[in-house]
């Protein structure tokens, strides 16, 4: 992992994460692996163990990345993807992959996270209660 992320990094990435959950009120997990293969089922069985889809708790975003392979995948609560539409986290597909390739990883994941948190705060303050 030193080999992508130096400390001030991570602490960086920590914190954006944590701002994300305060803006939202969702909860964000940014799981970084470095398998040499990327897993669809991977992803999926991590969100499904972490309890993101549950409805009883806060909705919730994986951001699942590889960086062996350089590819990541979104996964969010369905409750999110209600309020903001099927294409919302597609949208900053392109910038993460464009930061990917320039190995560009941690200001990659600051300034997608950054985005989605400012995105999805604003969605949320419109359409009303953040947590629903």
């Amino acid at each position: 992992m030193a080999q992508y992320f130096s400390k001030d990094d991570l602490m960086d990435l920590r914190g954006i994460v944590k701002q994300f959950e305060i803006r939202t009120g969702c909860e964000l997990v940014l799981r970084i692996v470095t398998d040499r293969v990327m897993s669809d089922e991977a992803s999926k069985r991590e969100y499904s163990q972490l309890g993101l889809g549950q409805t009883q708790g806060r909705p919730g975003v994986l951001l699942y990345v590889n960086l062996f392979q350089r590819r990541f995948t979104f996964l969010a609560d369905r409750r999110i993807i209600k309020k903001v539409g099927d294409g919302w986290l597609g949208k900053y597909s392109d910038v993460l992959s464009d930061r990917f390739r320039k190995y560009q990883f941690g200001f990659g994941l600051h300034d997608v996270i950054g985005r989605m948190a400012i995105d999805l705060g604003e969605t949320l303050k419109q359409v009303g209660t953040e947590g629903e």
